[in-house]
């Protein structure tokens, strides 16, 4: 049979999508703050509203499951397909905001909590960052002891570029993301640089040299937007019967670049303190960064976790191990966006 080349495509397209849908076994969406903010330079944070408009599409097009139901990742049955709602880090305001949304709509969730964060409901260390270094104000390089300089050798040069970030960059440049291919101003790139850089340290290096840069930084604001939840919150949220809790490591750092040792203390103390916390088994993981190496699913797996999520962005499919399950990140799409989305690919 000969086709058209228009039709071809088509069919084509059209075969694929049939494919696709005969391997899914279902959606699993990944959020991280639930607010309304300003400033979001890592696209974290999904508006209330939004996350309701969310939520009320998941509720109408799809069967809302617990995330252990992915650990068979049978086909769904019928026309909704099977769809889990994943947090990660462990924000306060997914507490205040996106607990009486999910309530509302009667949908269960995971909240991934980096543990030693909640245990002191301290900032999180790209917030951190991001106040010291993308709020107005000039560096100090000159301040610093001979010693810490050392530390910074590799980022001389940025740091002088970068001594002055104005009022006016800081609005004009307020919706600039780190994923942009351009760095708008001196600034920006050594908050790209350093970003990366502490990504790759142990969180004692990494926590370091932030507090160093706050020595230099004195115009960083005081005040702190975003920051972990309590104890007390994240007890009230495990007591909850939508809601389960799992482990996002102690510290949040990037598996991939430490030793299986220090590998190990991360993911099970990590588990160990939230299980302690919560006064219940800790079943469910999700890497930080989605970075992870194959010893790093072992080490998950015999510190006793059964299911654990990853941060690859698509659907989850039979091919898809119980330890290496993507997950989708809607970001600030507006409901309609997500249910036009959602129409296409299941």
């Amino acid at each position: 049979m000969i086709f058209p080349m228009g039709l071809l495509g088509r069919f084509k397209r059209r075969c694929i999508r049939i494919r696709q849908k005969a391997r899914c076994c279902g959606i699993i969406l990944s959020y991280h703050r639930i607010a309304d903010v300003n400033n979001d330079p890592f696209q974290l944070a999904v508006a209330p509203r939004r996350f309701r408009e969310h939520m009320e599409v998941l509720r109408r097009l799809t069967k809302p499951v617990v995330l252990n139901s992915f650990a068979s990742r049978r086909r769904s049955l019928g026309n909704r397909w099977r769809c889990a709602v994943t947090f990660d880090d462990g924000y306060q305001d997914v507490a205040e905001y996106a607990l009486p949304i999910l309530n509302a709509y009667d949908i269960p969730a995971t909240i991934f909590v980096s543990s030693g964060c909640v245990q002191t409901g301290s900032e999180f260390w790209w917030d951190r960052l991001q106040r010291c270094l993308l709020t107005p104000g000039r560096l100090h390089w000159s301040q610093l002891e001979a010693l810490d300089r050392k530390l910074f050798s590799s980022f001389h040069d940025s740091l002088i570029q970068a001594e002055r970030y104005s009022q006016e960059d800081f609005l004009r440049y307020g919706s600039w993301t780190w994923k942009c291919p351009i760095q708008p101003t001196s600034r920006h790139v050594l908050f790209c640089r350093m970003y990366q850089h502490l990504q790759s340290q142990s969180a004692a290096v990494r926590d370091r040299l932030i507090d160093i840069l706050f020595q230099i930084c004195p115009d960083a604001p005081h005040t702190v937007d975003a920051h972990a939840m309590s104890v007390d919150e994240l007890q009230a949220l495990s007591g909850n019967p939508l809601i389960e809790i799992g482990s996002h490591t102690l510290n949040h750092v990037m598996l991939s670049f430490l030793d299986e040792q220090e590998q190990l203390l991360e993911v099970q103390e990590g588990k160990r303190t939230v299980e302690r916390l919560i006064q219940r088994p800790v079943a469910s993981f999700s890497y930080p960064h989605g970075a992870y190496t194959p010893a790093t699913l072992n080490i998950a797996r015999s510190a006793g976790v059964e299911i654990a999520c990853t941060t690859r962005q698509t659907f989850v499919s039979r091919n898809n191990t119980r330890l290496e399950l993507p997950r989708v990140s809607p970001e600030a799409w507006s409901g309609e966006q997500l249910e036009q989305w959602l129409r296409q690919v299941l």
